[in-house]
């Protein structure tokens, strides 16, 4: 079920836009039917395959049958009963569409079947005399009609079926102590037989047999067995010889056996007792199939004190193979049916189980021995209560995991594509606790998800809490559990940090008294001893836990809520936490807490939420740690669940989003200083919401939500449609054969399209196919296409658009014809990866025919032999001699280009040297008539290194440029490396221009992943990747890694002296930016221009490093930091040497700039 909400916003690009929500139901209390009392397969809505029928206390439901083994959601059958009762379907009058009957507490009545299966409304009331506890349709007399038999404890016999159903007469056959009745055809005549295990004496318990009569009566056969001890007769053809024989679990103290009677259809009666197999415990019940569809009926057994589920196969001769376990997830069997559930033959096994809510079927394969693949039908989640994202399956994507506690499950959607199956994936149930509070996270270092979760309070269980974690394997589909922590006492909650930051996840455990553990985690999943950090206070709980760098020296300390309402804060001390700081003072209030910087002011705040009396807020961290009074942002939401703060608007800044249990998820809109408007309603599903997580579950780049709501049993997600802006869209063709643009034409990519109203201006670049988004507010724009050459004519030149209300989206498609006859090809030369001893290097070459005649080209590409081993090209190189590689491009058409790729791996030292300068060129040969041969070839100058900074942004022209270069493009590179420790669904690299930069020349040039670029107000550039799924390098280094390429010209007012910076902010996902390094290029005279070698050469020694680190040549510095592995700097310094013997034994990062603005990054070790 899907639903769309939209919410009005003030956002800087928009005067008055929407951001979309759809809503998406994944289950609800219609989607299950919990613990139903019993069911049946019958054709309820005549279309000739067998739907489930089932009922529980006063309801009713369907699932009607679709195809491949697959069934409805139940759907609900409506009657006037209001009181629990007893349900059977038949046909009684003859339309063969089954009838319903309906046994309550004081009458049995009937109810037809009008052709609206999911709905009874007439009554026809049987009897208010005779009620039994439950009833069997089945034709007592052979007459072609249905009649019911009944039976309870006391009593038992028939409504015999009188023309259609026009009435019924009442026949008992048996008095008190009828126990364990079967009606069935035993002896073949089509009429109902009878057996029944009834009481003589005081012990002596007997199978009688009684066979059907013409005349409404029984005629007694035999006594089957004059000391039946036992129960859950069943019948059906054990030998395979057409006939019914009969199976009985005999229990009589340590005597436990399954037994069994051969019927004699020669004499008509049964045999002797046969003993098939000795049991271990009692069994629960006995029911008799062909569970591997071979022709003679089998056994299958349920045990509701072990939740299993086990079968006996007969050999089809008499005897039978040994018992085997089928499932051991089926918590009190109700009912069991041996039937085809998927329409391929073979037989499969229904079962509905009580406490787990289960209707189910065990899916066999048609084998001797088959396999059972459990098929649950009723897709509920009773007692929603947690709900996380992670990427269980390993496939690049959010799935969905919940934790609902009537059923005491937990449970995965699968994320295919952004859209999610309604079908769950059992993860784990059926134990005693109840989960509560999931995390996902990769806690054992093996590179895939696992669960976390604790158990709820069981004061009569041995341990009355748990901490459980469930370890992921096969990527989703094995899950296997261990106890990280059991304490007799209540536990509260938990949280995930890496407290000793060695890049693992370590757990932080409240429980009841206010006691709080630290668990350090061995790396592996397991955890050392935990380590208590705060007084035992009586009746005093820790509430949910914030962790966070909230006094920012780099590591990661603890905040909680406690239940008496004292809000405070633990310091992490070398991964121990001693010292508190009181945030607020014990008032009797409980504050859910967590942590955000929502004032942007680089410090982590805490947003909380009261559950009663309603209220959420913030408490403003003022720097390193010391908190101002809590502001109360709204009082009015009814009893708030599930706080987020989270980029709605995408502004750069974090809102507000939050449930509650009065069915509405709301939003507060951040005006960017931590200051919110009034709450805006996002949805009005689900009816009371118990927890929110937010992430980009369709790698569109925007947040959504997946919402647990205990009331009403449902998991929603919340789609992000994005603003409803206004739009203009449209494609870039080119005409080459001058006769206007027809779908013929080829679109022209990376072509700059720009919208201007003369105060705002908004550009983007064309995709690989020509076409253009722009989203814009109400107003006039002129649009043009920047920066094309004089040979190009453009049609229309600079049309404007109008958007409002009646003209929300424009449709503008630009023609580019050939104006003169240019031949003009240009080359680009861009390293992906830096030059490290012994790895892969890889370099990029990019030839665009910028003229308007097509063009043929000979590339040639120079690099030192001996220094880069050549490996592999695409498209392959079709010359190759020491140091030179040849390719050849044929027709490449007017404004459309050709990707060359070239991997080396660089040789080992001494063979190059750190700090070597490696040159690699490249020139395409015969430029003679090319427009602007200057740019027909590129060179790149590296320096060998040890070590780098993953996300940085790279000049290639250098830090210096001759005045005299100043018209041709500068060469950019940023790379970003995803250094958490999950993956990211989204990467974004904003930079802002230099002032010195032309951004009508501005040429994005390739990328690692799928991108789009934008420009706004002519300075302003966002490379964005949605749906980039970009590992961990922990998990993935290679994988973790991406680039963007792009060229720009300098303006031509640039003089000697002029220096153009470029530094790039790396967001993933919605976390706070990656600040890269700047990269500055100073323009200066020729006389003085050396090429960037200086400070590429420098030396740092000796590294690793004990007590000294100095550098070699010396220069002027300006600052000089040593950053530890969580970005706190340890160490500022002026000049070299540095002193480090006090530091830890680690890995360091070591940035210094000179006074002339050159940067200095270098990895340093300390031994």
């Amino acid at each position: 079920m899907k639903k769309i909400y939209l919410f009005l916003l003030l956002a800087p690009l928009l005067s008055l836009a929407q951001i979309q929500f759809t809503t998406n139901v994944l289950t609800d209390q219609n989607s299950g039917f919990q613990g139903a009392d019993g069911f049946e397969l019958i054709d309820v809505d005549n279309d000739g395959d067998k739907d489930i029928f089932a009922y529980k206390g006063s309801s009713l439901v369907v699932f009607e049958r679709l195809t491949n083994g697959q069934f409805s959601k139940p759907l609900p059958i409506n009657t006037p009963f209001q009181t629990s009762f007893t349900a059977k379907m038949g046909d009684l009058n003859g339309d063969n569409l089954p009838d319903l009957v309906i046994i309550t507490s004081n009458s049995i009545s009937w109810m037809p079947n009008t052709g609206s299966f999911t709905n009874f409304t007439v009554i026809n009331l049987i009897s208010t005399n005779n009620v039994p506890n439950s009833v069997q349709i089945i034709d007592r007399d052979a007459d072609g009609d249905q009649d019911i038999f009944f039976y309870d404890t006391f009593n038992s016999g028939w409504f015999i079926n009188n023309s259609n159903a026009t009435s019924f007469t009442f026949s008992s056959y048996f008095g008190s102590s009828v126990f364990d009745i079967l009606v069935q055809d035993v002896n073949g005549d089509n009429a109902a037989d009878f057996i029944s295990k009834a009481s003589d004496g005081e012990n002596d318990l007997r199978f009688t047999v009684y066979d059907a009569t013409a005349t409404n009566s029984y005629n007694f056969i035999e006594t089957i067995d004059g000391f039946a001890v036992g129960g859950y007769p069943a019948l059906g053809d054990l030998d395979g010889d057409g006939d019914n024989d009969l199976a009985y679990a005999y229990l009589n103290g340590t005597a436990r056996q399954l037994v069994w009677y051969q019927y004699n259809s020669t004499t008509g009666l049964f045999g002797p007792k046969t003993v098939i197999a000795s049991l271990t415990t009692d069994p629960s019940g006995v029911y008799v199939g062909n569970v591997n569809s071979n022709g003679a009926a089998d056994i299958v057994l349920t045990y509701n004190d072990l939740d299993k589920i086990s079968w006996v196969r007969s050999n089809g001769n008499g005897s039978f193979a040994a018992e085997q376990t089928i499932t051991t997830a089926a918590d009190l069997v109700r009912q069991v049916l041996i039937a085809d559930a998927d329409g391929d033959t073979f037989n499969d096994i229904f079962f509905t189980s009580y406490y787990d809510s289960k209707i189910s079927y065990l899916k066999t394969n048609g084998a001797v021995n088959p396999t059972f693949t459990e098929v649950r039908l009723n897709n509920a989640t009773f007692g929603a209560f947690s709900v996380e994202a992670g990427d269980l399956d390993n496939d690049g994507d959010r799935d969905i995991v919940q934790a609902s506690l009537i059923e005491r499950k937990i449970s995965w959607f699968k994320n295919e594509n952004g859209a999610f199956s309604s079908n769950q994936n059992i993860i784990h149930e059926f134990e005693t606790y109840a989960p509560y509070n999931l995390r996902v996270t990769d806690i054992d270092n093996d590179g895939d998800k696992d669960i976390l979760y604790f158990s709820t309070w069981e004061p009569n269980l041995s341990n009355a809490s748990e901490l459980v974690l469930l370890k992921n394997s096969n990527n989703g589909s094995t899950f296997t559990k261990s106890i990280v922590y059991a304490v007799n006492e209540e536990m509260s909650t938990y949280e995930l940090l890496d407290a000793d930051n060695d890049g693992d996840q370590d757990l932080v455990v409240g429980n009841n008294g206010n006691l709080m553990y630290l668990f350090k985690n061995n790396g592996n999943g397991t955890f050392a001893t935990p380590t208590q950090f705060s007084e035992f206070l009586f009746n005093r709980a820790p509430g949910l836990f914030a962790v966070a760098d909230f006094d920012n020296d780099g590591d990661t300390d603890i905040a909680t809520g406690r239940s008496d309402g004292e809000v405070s804060w633990f310091v992490n001390e070398g991964g121990n936490f001693t010292q508190k700081n009181i945030v607020l003072a014990p008032n009797n209030l409980n504050y859910s807490i967590k942590a955000a910087d929502i004032d942007n002011d680089g410090d982590q705040d805490l947003i909380y939420e009261n559950y009663s009396p309603n209220r959420i807020g913030v408490f403003k961290n003022q720097g390193l740690g010391v908190f101002a009074a809590p502001v109360v942002i709204d009082n009015s939401i009814f009893r708030p669940r599930g706080l987020n703060a989270v980029d709605l608007e995408l502004d750069g800044d974090l809102d507000l989003v939050c449930g509650s249990e009065n069915s509405i998820i709301v939003a507060y809109l951040n005006d960017g200083n931590g200051n919110f408007g009034s709450e805006i309603t996002i949805s009005n599903e689900p009816a009371a919401t118990r927890d929110i997580t937010t992430t980009d579950f369709t790698g569109d780049g925007l947040p959504d939500f997946a919402i647990a709501s205990y009331n009403d049993d449902s998991i929603v997600w919340l789609e992000n449609r994005g603003l409803a802006t206004r739009q203009i869209n449209g494609k870039v063709q080119y005409d080459a054969d001058s006769n206007g643009c027809t779908t013929q034409d080829y679109g022209v990519a990376t072509k700059l399209v720009q919208a201007t109203d003369g105060n705002f201006s908004l550009a983007a670049f064309t995709l690989a196919t020509g076409n253009y988004q722009l989203n814009l507010s109400d107003g006039n724009y002129t649009l043009n296409l920047p920066n094309t050459a004089t040979h190009f004519g453009v049609s229309p030149l600079e049309p404007i658009v109008q958007l409002n209300d009646a003209l929300p989206a424009i449709e503008s498609n630009f023609c580019i014809t050939p104006a003169i006859a240019t031949e003009d090809l240009e080359i680009s030369l861009y390293p992906t990866n830096s030059v490290r001893a012994g790895f892969d290097h890889q370099v990029k070459m990019i030839v665009k025919n910028v003229g308007s005649v097509e063009k043929n080209a000979t590339i040639k590409l120079y690099h030192p032999a001996n220094k880069l081993l050549f490996q592999s090209a695409e498209p392959q190189a079709n010359a190759s001699t020491a140091g030179v590689l040849e390719f050849t491009i044929n027709n490449l058409q007017p404004l459309t280009e050709r990707l060359l790729t070239v991997n080396f791996t660089v040789a080992v030292i001494p063979i190059v040297n750190l700090d070597e300068i490696v040159n690699i060129g490249v020139e395409i040969e015969d430029s003679e008539g090319d427009a602007t041969p200057d740019n027909n070839g590129a060179s790149v100058n590296q320096s060998v290194i040890a070590s780098y900074d993953p996300n940085d942004v790279t000049v290639f022209e250098g830090a210096t440029v001759p005045i005299e270069n100043a018209n041709n493009y500068l060469h950019y590179r940023i790379r970003f490396e995803n250094t958490g420790n999950t993956y990211a669904d989204r990467v974004v690299i904003k930079t802002t221009l230099d002032s010195d930069l032309d951004w009508n020349t501005l040429q994005p040039e390739g990328a690692s992943h799928n991108y789009f670029t934008t420009v706004r107000n002519g300075n302003e550039v966002t490379f964005t990747f949605n749906a980039i799924y970009l590992p961990a390098a922990s998990q993935n280094l290679a994988a973790a890694q991406g680039y963007v390429l792009f060229k720009i010209k300098p303006k031509n007012t640039v003089v000697v002296g002029t220096a153009v910076n470029a530094t790039a902010a790396i967001y993933f996902d919605f976390n706070p930016p990656i600040i890269t390094n700047t990269a500055t290029t100073t323009f200066v005279n020729t006389a003085l221009y050396v090429d960037q070698v200086d400070v590429e050469k420098m030396v740092l020694y000796p590294n690793p490093v004990d007590a000294v680190l100095n550098v070699n040549p010396t220069t002027n510095w300006q600052e000089i930091e040593l950053i530890d592995v969580t970005g706190k700097t340890v160490i500022r310094a002026k000049t070299f040497p540095i002193t480090t013997g006090n530091l830890a034994p680690g890995i360091y990062i070591l940035k210094a700039r000179t006074t002339s603005g050159q940067s200095l990054v270098r990895k340093v070790v300390k031994r």
